[in-house]
């Protein structure tokens, strides 16, 4: 996927210049754990269905350090029907089929699965579900976006770059930056948004929420 080329373009890049007096903003980019490209959504009066892709970390882990990256694709479907189990489901991408299972998370009862792959924005994405759903376009939400992924990620770099002077141990960034699409999946409206936040390896954390429809930062926290 182009996405993916060039992202892993830009972590080789950012990553042969750490360790040779590298910027604090080459550092935070080089050190992207989870980054967000696309959300693909679609909803009935029974369910609704997420695909949100991306690039993260593999052990995944808020703890300051940047590890090997791989792509995903969580699926997430939630109901207001109440009695569903496990599911087979088939996503179908630009003709080609996915098959799978999607498994109840015990924390909130939504049932989730990973891919473990990029979709492009433009492709054309149906899923059918055993016994719940069948040929349901799912629509990418964010490629109207005025923001994407890139201009996010500049965004929220420079608007926490002075605050993140504080995870500089000498010329090294102690600290990992994540890109991820917020949104609550039960609202009617379902406003998305950008999150870019910093953690450091002493657990402290730093965060911009920003308006896709404009680039706005909503909130901001930079702690003390």
């Amino acid at each position: 996927m182009k996405k993916t080329i060039l992202f892993s373009f830009i972590a080789c890049l950012s990553f042969a210049f750490i360790g040779c007096g590298a910027s604090l903003e080459t550092q935070i980019k080089a050190n992207l754990s989870d980054v967000r490209y696309c959300v693909f959504t679609g909803k009935n009066q029974n369910i609704s269905i997420s695909l949100i892709c991306g690039m993260r970390e593999n052990p995944y882990n808020y703890d300051g350090v940047s590890n090997k990256k791989c792509e995903f694709g969580i699926i997430t479907m939630t109901s207001n029907k109440e009695a569903l189990a496990n599911s087979n489901f088939t996503l179908s991408v630009d003709g080609a089929e996915i098959t799978g299972v999607l498994e109840e998370n015990p924390y909130d009862h939504s049932f989730m699965t990973d891919i473990e792959r990029v979709i492009d924005s433009e492709s054309t994405v149906y899923i059918s579900i055993e016994n719940i759903a069948e040929n349901m376009i799912l629509t990418c939400e964010s490629l109207s976006w005025q923001v994407q992924y890139k201009d996010a990620l500049e965004i929220g770099v420079d608007a926490l770059l002075e605050d993140a002077k504080r995870f500089m141990d000498g010329n090294n960034l102690r600290a990992e930056s994540y890109l991820k699409i917020i949104f609550d999946q039960k609202s009617n409206t379902t406003p998305y948004y950008w999150y870019f936040g910093i953690v450091g390896e002493n657990g402290e954390n730093i965060a911009v929420i920003i308006d896709p429809a404009n680039g706005n930062i909503i909130t901001q926290n930079i702690g003390e």
